[in-house]
Formats: C-alpha cells, structure tokens, sequence
C-alpha cells in the first residue's frame, strides 16, 4: 500500500502515488494506493487518540490520515484470497506525510484506531515491513529524541528508509528510528544522502539519493518478498 505525501494538505498522488505504484507493478508487487483524508493539517499537533485504540497517541493532524491506512490494510487482508496476494507479504510505503502515516499505522501492533464498523475491521490492520522515503517527523526538535507516538517494540516491523541529509524535514528522525529498531532487535536499512532535498519521489535527478529505488528493491529481495 502507497501512502502519497503533501504535508496533510493535499495528496501528491501522482508523483508519490500513481507512479510509485506503476513502479511497484514492474517489479511483480500488487500495490494499492490509499486516499486518506486531506487537509488535516489545521488540526495540529496535540496528541489525541484512537476511539478504538486508546493507546494509539499521536498527532491530531495524522490520526484520520492513519485510521485511513488501518481501514485499508484490513481491507487488503480481508481480501487477500480472492485478489490473489500472500497476507504475510503485505508492506506500506509512504512519502512524507505520507511516510509518517505510513509508520504510524505501523506501529500500532496491529490494534485499529478506528471504532469498527463492519467485518472487514475484524481483518489485521498491520504491515509486515514498511518503507518510507523522506517521512514526516518523528522526533522531537530540541532533544532529538522519538516522540512518544513512535515508539517501536520487538513486533515492529522491519523498515527501509532514504532520506537527504539536507531535507528540510530533519533525517534525525530516521537515525533515531533506526537505533531504536536495533535495539529491539528488529530489521532495518537506513540510507542517508548528503544531498538532495525532499519530494523527488521516483523522479531521477542529479542527485543521488533519487537512486534509492535501486536500494529499495535488493532490500525486498532480502527481505523475502520478491523473488531474486
């Protein structure tokens, strides 16, 4: 599943959506690419929860955007059979906004935000790997330090990151990921470039950290979920 970016303004769902997804089919992966509410934004940064997951505390502007998410990867899994998809295999990969939302709904072990509504809620709502590119903050900008809402355990699920150096969305936040899923034992492969801004998406440039794709797929490989 492909969570576009656009700062819970907008969705760039062509450069961060459509695209990534046509890239994700040549490479034999099913992918989906979730429309989550927009703008959220104005909401802020105060700490709400879920209604069906009190212990989901995370921004106010990120809640809809990540019980979205949780809808669609339990409405994936629901109908993994009839669409032909390995339900152990079922990654999210978001962009900015949407790689903080890709992350969040992640992290959440698999208990929906959402109050739910029908059978498919009843589905798992989680990952098996996640891969984000660019993602929003997830650390606090004085101490450095994860944020409570991203706080990773045992069962989080291995995690592929790029990110520039000089992004104007700190790469801290991806250093400190990374070091707390190795300190949990979980997974992870972290690429930091020295340059090359934020919103590339797939788009080569000179710069490069555009070469991340290269990256991401032997990451897949290893991972087990494509084939060599």
């Amino acid at each position: 599943m492909v969570c576009p970016g656009g700062g819970f303004h907008i969705l760039a769902q062509d450069l961060e959506g459509t695209e990534v997804a046509q890239w994700l089919n040549h490479q034999g992966i099913t992918a989906v690419v979730l429309k989550y509410r927009v703008p959220t934004a104005p909401h802020g940064d105060e700490l709400v929860a879920g209604a069906g997951n009190p212990n989901l505390v995370i921004p106010e502007k990120a809640l809809g955007p990540v019980m979205d998410a949780q809808r669609a990867l339990s409405m994936v899994h629901a109908n993994a059979e009839k669409w032909e998809l390995d339900p152990d295999k079922v990654g999210v990969m978001g962009f900015s906004a949407g790689g903080q939302t890709a992350v969040l709904a992640a992290l959440a072990d698999g208990i929906s935000a959402c109050t739910k509504a029908d059978e498919i809620d009843n589905s798992f709502c989680g990952a098996s790997f996640v891969m984000v590119i660019y993602p929003g903050e997830l650390v606090d900008e004085k101490t450095g330090e994860l944020h409570e809402f991203a706080e990773l355990n045992v069962i989080s699920p291995p995690m592929f990151f790029a990110h520039a150096a000089n992004d104007r969305v700190t790469c801290l936040s991806r250093v400190a990921m990374f070091a707390a899923l190795k300190k949990v034992g979980v997974p992870a492969e972290l690429h930091v470039y020295e340059t090359g801004g934020h919103g590339y998406g797939l788009r080569a440039t000179n710069e490069t950290v555009t070469k991340w794709p290269v990256s991401a797929v032997e990451w897949l490989k290893n991972r087990g979920v494509l084939g060599n």
